[in-house]
């Protein structure tokens, strides 16, 4: 990129100057980056955001990925063989943790493996400007019974210590919340649970689903307007977990 170009977008991100605007107007008042109280990153509102963003985050899942413990999957002759550390969508993200080749692996092993892969991410985004909403964290530890002729079966009873992370501006610590591996939670619009099972999905789609239909059924939409509701509106709001 030509040289120009990133001083244009620096000396934008220097020098722009940030009002509100509401119903009565735009204020006079504004914010703007200054040595004090500089804007860390692109600031509110820039197009180039999302292309930093994938940037930053592809770099740092590769840090991660060398830091972390991982987790490992493989076929039943473990020919194949996958390491898996974080999955994200934008800002949620998701990381996973085991001990694959370790028969006698305890809980309280476990949740100390993921307790580290944790406290490397917060560090990762603490160091780039980042913040984890440790708040809004969750984990779950999945483990499995094996029947006699060899099923699955995973339980719900939480193991091991709590999973505790450290905040790196104060040094206190927070503790992540368990979540029954059989209990749905909302997750990127979508009620999911590791245990399977999608009643509560379906409805919460139901409910939605009717709700639509009064709103069609007792309103004066013409036939064309109700088609456009339908397409535009119902179809884009419960067509995103049905492929899921």
């Amino acid at each position: 990129m030509h040289r120009n170009i990133i001083f244009v977008h620096a000396k934008t991100l220097a020098e722009a100057k940030f009002k509100l605007k509401t119903a009565l107007g735009v204020s006079d008042d504004y914010y703007q980056h200054c040595k004090m109280f500089p804007i860390y990153g692109t600031g509110q509102g820039s197009t180039n955001s999302p292309t930093i963003l994938l940037i930053i985050s592809s770099t740092l899942f590769d840090i991660h990925k060398e830091l972390s413990n991982r987790a490992t999957f493989s076929d039943t002759v473990q020919e194949i063989e996958v390491h898996i550390t974080l999955v994200g969508f934008v800002d949620d993200v998701t990381g996973q943790t085991n001990d694959f080749y370790n028969e006698d692996v305890t809980p309280e092993e476990l949740i100390h493996l993921m307790q580290e892969d944790a406290q490397v991410w917060k560090n990762l985004l603490w160091l780039t400007g980042g913040l984890l909403e440790l708040d809004k964290c969750s984990y779950h530890f999945i483990w499995y019974q094996f029947l006699q002729d060899g099923t699955p079966v995973m339980q719900s009873t939480r193991p091991g210590p709590p999973l505790i992370v450290q905040q790196s501006h104060n040094k206190t610590h927070t503790e992540i919340k368990y979540k029954n591996p059989y209990t749905p939670h909302t997750t990127l619009g979508h009620l999911k649970a590791p245990g399977g099972g999608n009643v509560s999905q379906k409805n919460s789609l139901q409910r939605k689903s009717e709700r639509y239909a009064i709103k069609a059924s007792t309103s004066s939409l013409s036939h064309h307007k109700a088609k456009m509701y339908y397409n535009s509106c119902y179809i884009k709001s419960v067509g995103y977990v049905l492929v899921q």
